[in-house]
């Protein structure tokens, strides 16, 4: 897998860089604490070296998270030696081989962050959040749209061929959000960092009886 080479070659220097912005960041995990419980159950998948994980696991009764990167799982696995917690697991996956083969395993949220627009078929792995989650539970993602971020439609073609950028799969706020919709979600709450942010951060709701 292509873009699994890639991640094993970036995690370290992944895992050395601090977050663009702070502020943001914590704003985005203080909307995910609303949507978890003590009993909340919950499935993160792209989840990279874990940071994000470590910081909701202990809030939550079980905690798996996915990357289909080797390096990015051993670096989270690290980071949990650490700071042991029980609950939390770090697995090498695709959400979809998950889904495989745990098919009758659901949950009661589904965190995708920054992750939608690296997936070869975003609308696909929406639809497969959403079959993952309990009826009621809620997908939240954080997602980078390009009808905000115009000049990495110039920039990522050629990054890519000299092997400096994964896949990118591009769409707008507009066609996110009407994918989520035919997906069968229901938007819950939506969160834009500035006017002019380049993220669309979403919080939908797989309705409570389907």
């Amino acid at each position: 897998m292509a873009d699994a080479i890639f991640w094993n070659k970036v995690a370290d220097k992944y895992a050395d860089t601090p977050i663009a912005n702070e502020s943001i960041y914590q704003q985005k995990l203080a909307i995910t604490d609303k949507y978890l419980t003590e009993q909340s159950e919950i499935l993160e998948f792209g989840c990279g070296t874990g940071s994000t994980a470590l910081i909701h696991a202990p809030k939550v009764n079980s905690y798996t998270a996915l990357d289909i990167s080797t390096r990015m799982i051993e670096i989270a696995n690290e980071k949990l030696q650490q700071t042991p917690q029980s609950n939390l697991t770090f697995i090498e996956s695709t959400l979809e081989n998950w889904q495989q083969a745990h098919p009758d395993t659901s949950y009661d949220v589904v965190l995708g962050l920054n992750v939608l627009h690296l997936m070869a078929d975003y609308r696909q792995v929406i639809s497969q959040s959403f079959e993952v989650l309990k009826p009621g539970g809620y997908f939240i993602t954080s997602s980078v749209c390009f009808d905000r971020f115009s000049w990495l439609n110039i920039a990522l073609p050629v990054m890519k061929l000299v092997g400096k950028a994964p896949h990118v799969e591009k769409f707008t706020a507009e066609q996110l959000m009407q994918a989520m919709l035919d997906a069968g979600f229901d938007l819950a709450q939506e969160w834009e960092p500035s006017p002019n942010s380049q993220q669309s951060f979403l919080v939908m709701q797989r309705p409570k009886h389907t």
